[in-house]
């Protein structure tokens, strides 16, 4: 048995349709004259629909919120700014802060005044351990770095290629006064060559260096893409060597072991 109720039948009143005669000539043109004037108001009416959708599409893309997530700069590196040729702008060091850890009748070497004090206190040290520090290269004003970098551009056919090997004038750590080219005085050939890395010398400051706040610049891999230089090492063991490397973030730390 049923126990739902019927739904009911639909009830829709029905009129038969008049029989109709055939439209006459003038009335098929007249059918045909109202045909085709519907047919156009459709198409036109059609046009403008589109024509307005097309209109508006701009305003309306202009209008949609960028999703464009901006890029956080890397604190790893030692400034957000790559600038130029992938080197860094670096400020020339005043004379008056200049001290010479090196004089020969070729040329005297020059460091800021507190990486100088600690350099000739880890030269010593390595002395004592039967290695010898040879500075090649310490403070460098515009002009000398100017030159070097000409020469390497033409010794090396461009600007990209000599980026790599040098900065351009005023993009060079020498400029700072903490940074210096070592060799080893037991294998002058190794003198600013890879090469380096094989000596007694570079052992030494890769296992002692860090102690007197020195670190190497240029490692293998560096993000600046410069040529490994296992022989360029700089200073930041204060707040000014700090500042100028590693930007405000960094406090002046003196590594606990520091002697």
């Amino acid at each position: 048995m049923n126990d739902l109720p019927e739904i009911p039948t639909a009830r829709r009143e029905y009129t038969p349709p008049r029989p109709t005669k055939p439209p006459s000539y003038a009335g098929r043109q007249r059918l045909v004259v109202l045909g085709a004037l519907l047919l156009g108001v459709g198409v036109g009416g059609l046009w403008f629909l589109v024509f307005q959708g097309n209109a508006r599409t701009p305003a309306a893309t202009a209008a949609a919120p960028s999703t464009t997530v901006a890029e956080v700069p890397s604190l790893d590196a030692p400034s957000a700014d790559p600038g130029l040729l992938s080197h860094h702008p670096y400020a020339v060091a005043p004379q008056s802060e200049l001290t010479a850890i090196s004089r020969s009748p070729e040329k005297t070497v020059y460091l800021r005044d507190s990486a100088a004090r600690q350099y000739t206190r880890m030269a010593a040290a390595a002395r004592r351990d039967g290695v010898v520090l040879v500075p090649i290269s310490g403070f460098r004003d515009l002009k000398y770095q100017e030159n070097l970098f000409n020469r390497n551009v033409v010794r090396y056919g461009g600007v990209e290629e000599a980026r790599k090997i040098s900065a351009p004038p005023g993009y060079s750590e020498h400029h700072t006064g903490y940074a210096l080219d070592l060799g080893d005085g037991k294998a002058p050939n190794t003198t600013l060559q890879a090469s380096f890395e094989r000596t007694a010398a570079f052992r030494w400051l890769k296992a002692n260096a860090k102690r007197y706040s020195f670190e190497i610049s240029f490692d293998r891999g560096n993000p600046q893409a410069v040529s490994y230089e296992p022989w360029h090492w700089r200073f930041i063991g204060d707040k000014g060597s700090l500042e100028t490397f590693y930007g405000n973030s960094f406090t002046n730390e003196q590594p606990s072991d520091t002697p």
